[in-house]
């Protein structure tokens, strides 16, 4: 059964209250990774702007600093746009829990998904299109994304996240327990690579790749491999599962962070 929506208008917080004044925890730590990330532009800052809702009269959500907005490309017509608004949908709502997300506004898209809408052949997955004020307009690159009640003040970053969801739990002879496998922390940080033939290679052969990789847009496999790179490390993986390649890309990518 899926999770409700949490009806921030309805649910006797007054948006007022000072605990409200600036932006979610939760909102916080993904707004830093989907920027570092993924090249966003946050149109919400930290502090919050309590207003009503577009073209209409009830409260945002923003009230709350329950939601967040942000720009992932120029213009929808940008080489590589739509592809990266279906990437990043998809990713959002393949993680909704992990993330602690109630809904998602694709402006682009025309689309709304909500926890607690199903449809009996995708309950959790199901989108409704929109008409909304800047629905479907073509400069309109950006999510409009909502935090849940219960992960509001959550302020672990994304990739801690993803490293958990994927430690083994150690056996009972207390023998070392393997490490998370690669390729499994590579999907869950959005990093999916499927051939023209459909097919998923293997880690080695997008090592082995390296630039001519043609899976994703080149502008997206640099700080996809150093995210990647840097999850792996830190959830204690073998350096030399990730190939010199890898990890280079890695200390290049952060070298002047």
């Amino acid at each position: 059964m899926a999770t409700p929506y949490y009806n921030w208008r309805t649910s006797g917080h007054d948006p007022n209250n000072s605990q409200f004044d600036r932006l979610s925890p939760n909102l916080q730590a993904l707004r830093a990774y989907l920027v570092d990330v993924e090249n966003f532009v946050s149109l919400t800052g930290t502090n919050t702007v309590r207003r009503n809702v577009r073209g209409g009269s009830s409260t945002s959500v923003h009230s709350w600093g329950a939601a967040w907005d942000g720009r992932y490309a120029g213009n929808i017509a940008d080489d590589g746009a739509n592809t990266k608004r279906e990437r990043l949908s998809e990713w959002l709502l393949d993680n909704y829990e992990l993330l602690g997300i109630m809904a998602v506004h694709d402006y682009a898209g025309a689309r709304i998904w909500r926890r607690g809408r199903t449809l009996s052949s995708n309950p959790d997955h199901w989108w409704r299109p929109s008409t909304g004020t800047f629905m479907g307009e073509s400069w309109a690159t950006y999510f409009h994304i909502e935090t849940d009640f219960d992960h509001y003040h959550l302020d672990t970053p994304i990739a801690e996240r993803f490293i958990h969801a994927v430690q083994p739990t150690p056996p009972e002879d207390d023998m070392a327990a393997p490490t998370p496998t690669t390729d499994k922390l590579l999907r869950l940080t959005g990093f999916i690579t499927v051939r023209p033939d459909g097919t998923i290679p293997s880690l080695i052969e997008v090592v082995r790749a390296g630039d001519n990789i043609d899976v994703v847009p080149q502008t997206e496999v640099h700080n996809h491999w150093a995210f990647a790179a840097q999850v792996i490390a830190n959830a204690g993986g073998d350096q030399s599962q990730l190939g010199s390649r890898l990890y280079g890309r890695w200390v290049e990518a952060t070298k002047d962070s």
